[in-house]
């Protein structure tokens, strides 16, 4: 049973995939972040860059927006021309718009069609990673539920996963008849089987938003936006809704009362639920916190024993699987060391998804002497990964077991901050000086031995305070006894802090 769950809060909404109640893929968003893919911005050219062969776009954000020359809009010309004459208040619209022209040619570089200052209609295609700012493109579309629209463009696609050729057909002939001059459309597979009225509204409720988008751009400041989808939660939701899902939770009115509109024009056998209980949160009530915690840190353990290790850095994420301490009954040390590498591949594609790695992810295999079991690792892993739908490549396993996969990168790899504050300094990194701990519980000590006529008193502390308590002749143990006459029985704690302590 596959499941969709979304906790809305007021700083970021969260998303969780759940299989059989197991979390197979978490998505978490911030309200604050500034650029979503599909974003549409009017920017100004700030630099060009022929080693590069790219150009730095400035679209009203710290960072300058970085422009590829493979990006550009194979009708870059007819773009530029556009924009220009749009802010220059003519009445034109892009179904009455001469299109024709020389499109961009692979040989020449992005100073032939650009110059510092153009303003050009920019589409952010990848969300700013680290220092870098978002990449961005100028092959300009909108997305439907069922359809994409490319403007400028005469071609009409069908998405590859449609394999009916009858309905693809269908597809073909519906849009064919409605689509304006200079409107190319991509039919998504949410289109498969769907009425013809419902699939034409959709695809008018496009153009209208790229009316207003046209709107936007005839006036507004230069850099600034000319698109950007406020409603991110439910178009989080509704990019995911190419899974069948069997149930989708949500504990948002608002966003409960978005989808039951969606899914009155996009018919799914799919059970649509709210979750309003104010006690106990959706996440804990699923279970999926603690399937954070626990499937997103550092260290991640395997079921069938061996733990994977895995660090982030600047340009690559790295995974090391180890043996650990397998109690496992192996004729020998090569077999039960396959057996780890087989276990960790399963775990390996689950956290490739979790935490939606992307760029250089190295893994680095348990040692196996048989190239056979090397081999037999790269084909399951291979498999795992050919499920994936992000553009990927898996490299077989060289000969000291290490396999690298390489996978398109669009957003900031997760990075969930599963640590508690400290009971000790609670999270300010420091705590009391020893001194004045020791002073603290000796007030104490000469409370209970005043209030007492026991001649016995036991004290339980840390190991780290019984060291200093008792080291030497001198001790404060013995000072004690000799200045109050009783002998004090101090003793050592392990699971006690540094600043707790027991009197007896």
């Amino acid at each position: 049973m596959l499941e969709l769950a979304v906790n809305v809060g007021i700083d970021n909404f969260r998303i969780a995939i759940l299989d059989n109640g197991e979390l197979v893929k978490f998505y978490v968003k911030n309200r604050s972040d500034s650029f979503f893919i599909g974003d549409l911005y009017l920017g100004e050219v700030t630099n060009l860059s022929d080693n590069l062969n790219a150009a730095f776009v400035n679209i009203n954000n710290g960072r300058d927006g970085f422009l590829q020359f493979s990006d550009l809009s194979p009708k870059q010309e007819v773009w530029c021309n556009f924009i220009k004459d749009l802010r220059e208040k003519k009445n034109i619209k892009v179904s009455k718009y001469d299109s024709s022209c020389v499109e961009t040619e692979k040989n020449l570089k992005i100073s032939d069609y650009l110059k510092s200052g153009d303003k050009i209609l920019v589409q952010i295609v990848k969300e700013p990673i680290s220092s870098k700012g978002p990449k961005l493109s100028t092959d300009i579309y909108l997305l439907g539920h069922f359809v994409i629209i490319f403007p400028f463009s005469n071609d009409i696609n069908v998405s590859r996963k449609i394999v009916d050729k009858d309905e693809r057909s269908r597809l073909v002939d519906i849009f064919s008849s409605i689509r304006p001059n200079n409107f190319g459309l991509m039919i998504r597979t949410s289109a498969e089987r769907k009425d013809k009225d419902i699939l034409i509204q959709d695809f008018k409720n496009t153009l209208l938003q790229w009316s207003e988008c046209v709107k936007t751009l005839e006036s507004c400041d230069c850099p600034g936006e000319v698109f950007v989808n406020n409603n991110r939660v439910v178009s989080s939701i509704v990019e995911m809704l190419g899974m069948s899902f069997d149930s989708i939770v949500v504990d948002d009115k608002k966003t409960y009362n978005s989808l039951l509109q969606y899914f009155s024009t996009d018919k799914r056998n799919v059970s649509l639920k709210l979750y309003n209980n104010n006690v106990v949160s959706l996440f804990e009530f699923k279970g999926i916190e603690r399937q954070i915690k626990l499937s997103l840190n550092k260290n991640v353990y395997l079921k069938g024993g061996g733990y994977l290790v895995i660090e982030k850095t600047e340009a690559m994420n790295v995974i090391d699987v180890n043996t650990g301490n397998i109690d496992a009954n192996f004729e020998c040390h090569e077999d039960l060391v396959f057996n780890v590498n087989l276990c960790a591949c399963d775990e390996i594609y689950r956290q490739i998804q979790l935490r939606d790695m992307g760029g250089i992810i190295a893994i680095d295999f348990v040692d196996m002497e048989s190239a056979e079991h090397r081999f037999t690792i790269y084909n399951k892993m291979d498999k795992l990964m050919s499920k994936d739908l992000v553009k990927h490549d898996v490299q077989p396993l060289t000969k000291s077991n290490v396999m690298l996969i390489t996978r398109h990168r669009v957003k900031p790899v997760l990075q969930v901050d599963n640590s508690q504050t400290c009971p000790m300094c609670c999270g300010c990194g420091k705590v009391e000086p020893t001194v004045q701990i020791a002073d603290r519980i000796e007030k104490h000590l000469v409370g209970v031995l005043e209030e007492n006529d026991s001649k016995n008193v036991t004290l339980v502390v840390h190991p780290f305070l019984y060291s200093y308590f008792t080291n030497g002749i001198l001790s404060k143990k013995n000072q004690w006894m000799m200045k109050y006459k009783k002998w004090i029985n101090i003793k050592q704690d392990f699971s006690l802090g540094l600043m707790d302590y027991k009197i007896f």
